[in-house]
């Protein structure tokens, strides 16, 4: 699966939930609540097939999970949505401690506040007795191949689909939905169940590769932190922040082996980057040895993360960064996409007149002709940028980066 899919995926996901009928009317038919009363069934969900077609032309599978008919509430509520996916492939149910086994999103927005497992929320809003979805209203997808289950081949899943309140929602792990003590498990519910073959492998079969690879990210996380030979208590959150998130899906006793590993990354490569004596070629040679492309940007995605740590991005940073990205053999331009993600939320205002091409993404080998397009191109997407952003610190951050490829300009061009 190339990771360029997946990032602009999440830009390309369009649904909108609305099922709010508002003052009497109802927002999806514009009617009354009594024009609409008339053969309105009760809640009902359906789970069907569709695609998303991207600009250019490429076309992905998605179920498309959806809601009709009158809402089963007894008084105002803030509504929700939760969906929900599970593998139960290997799951008799006949053992009381067995569960489904969780299913693993490759996508943050499908993901759980603090761990990849899949969880899709959506707040729909504040509802009244007699509120109902007139039509079929969509509350999620699941695109199969964005997630990864245990293992690979054929397995089989099942989507859970729950409308809860949102101000006492049921507890939820790893995907699935538990009664809580006072017997709340959500206002209704639905399961849905689909076969889907799985070319690469699952979570538990890459296991091994994958923990030496986020090993390895730490590490190389750890050589941005330590470009300008200081380690800072931002920087040093940000990769505790995400060694605890990539072991929360496992087992206390497998957390704390994996914790272990990642501490001792973490540490060994700070007491190398201090030394001097921390290689980014010894790294990248290493994570290069392993089948875990998706690994690779997330490394990236990590060391970009660090870099903006402090909110000022440092031109040794984006040059090693970049550095990281060559040696591991990545799409160039997906890296380009990913780092203007992390520039747009630090500011680039402090940066010195020599830091100026590393920022703007020059290179030094590159001729004048090159350096021209690729500047204009640059002002074109930023540019582009300010005009769509809303005021605040995002559309402050691309204006500087339009001035900064101004200031590029000039020099380029005389």
């Amino acid at each position: 699966m190339e990771y360029i899919l997946i990032v602009l995926l999440i830009i390309a996901i369009p649904y909108v939930i609305r099922v709010i009928v508002a003052g009497g009317k109802s927002i999806v038919t514009d009617r009354s609540f009594s024009e609409n009363m008339r053969g309105i069934p009760d809640l009902d969900f359906r789970m069907r097939d569709d695609k998303l077609t991207h600009e250019d032309g490429s076309k992905h599978s998605f179920k498309a999970i959806e809601m009709r008919g009158l809402l089963p509430i007894t008084k105002t509520t803030n509504l929700a949505s939760v969906v929900t996916l599970v593998d139960v492939t290997d799951y008799d149910g006949e053992k009381s401690e067995d569960r489904p086994s969780a299913v693993i999103s490759y996508l943050e927005v499908f993901q759980d506040t603090d761990s990849p497992v899949f969880l899709l929320r959506q707040d729909l809003g504040r509802v009244s007795v007699g509120d109902r979805a007139q039509d079929w209203l969509e509350v999620g997808r699941v695109f199969p191949d964005l997630v990864q289950p245990p293992f690979g081949g054929w397995r089989k899943l099942v989507v859970g689909v729950f409308l809860v309140d949102s101000g006492n929602p049921p507890p939820i792990h790893h995907g699935i939905v538990y009664e809580s003590k006072d017997g709340n498990r959500g206002i209704a519910f639905e399961y849905f169940s689909f076969e889907h073959s799985f070319e690469e492998k699952g979570y538990e079969e890459e296991a091994e590769d994958r923990d030496k690879a986020k090993g390895l990210a730490v590490e190389l996380a750890m050589s941005i932190a330590m470009s300008d030979n200081a380690f800072h208590d931002a920087e040093g959150n940000v990769i505790k922040k995400w060694i605890e998130k990539a072991i929360e899906p496992y087992s206390d006793d497998r957390k704390e082996t994996l914790k272990n590993v990642y501490n001792a990354s973490m540490k060994t490569s700070y007491n190398l980057a201090r030394r001097g004596e921390l290689s980014l070629s010894d790294l990248t040679r290493k994570m290069n040895e392993l089948d875990v492309k998706k690994i690779k940007y997330e490394a990236v995605e990590l060391c970009y993360d660090v870099m903006a740590a402090d909110g000022n991005p440092h031109p040794e940073e984006l040059r090693n960064i970049r550095l990281i990205g060559a040696a591991l053999n990545l799409d160039m331009d997906e890296l380009e996409k990913i780092r203007d993600q992390k520039l747009i939320s630090v500011s680039t205002h402090g940066s010195s007149e020599s830091s100026i091409d590393e920022i703007v993404g020059i290179e030094k080998d590159w001729d004048q002709k090159k350096i021209k397009s690729h500047l204009m191109s640059e002002f074109r997407k930023w540019n582009n940028r300010v005009t769509a952003l809303p005021e605040g610190e995002e559309r402050d951050n691309a204006q500087m980066m339009l001035d900064k490829i101004a200031e590029a300009r000039k020099r380029y061009d005389s």
